[in-house]
């Protein structure tokens, strides 16, 4: 239960806030590209810290990169939060269904 809180906090969070204001200096509060490009970059960060988890790794990332642009599009349009709930649903759906053998 704390892994999607404090993540999303990490990532989604301060790491996205960062990027974005930094991506964004001169292009106004709410330009797309920035935006966009701290979403791909925190995605990618992201599933970054999650390889090793899954064999083949390939496969983690390409889950966890689709997840994290998903969680990223849920952070523009409904907050962190979302993000965290979102986050927490999907661990607990993977704990409760994904058999056991599928994790290294």
């Amino acid at each position: 239960l704390l892994a999607p809180f404090v993540e999303e906090v990490i990532y989604r969070g301060y790491i996205f806030e960062k990027l974005a204001a930094v991506l964004g200096r001169g292009r106004g509060k709410t330009a797309a590209v920035p935006i966009l490009l701290a979403m791909i970059l925190t995605s990618a960060l992201w599933a970054w810290q999650h390889s090793g988890l899954i064999d083949p790794d390939w496969v983690k990332w390409v889950q966890i990169f689709g997840v994290g642009i998903a969680l990223g599009i849920a952070r523009v349009r409904c907050g962190l939060e979302m993000c965290i709930l979102i986050h927490l649903v999907y661990n607990a759906v993977g704990i409760l269904f994904v058999p056991p053998n599928f994790w290294g």
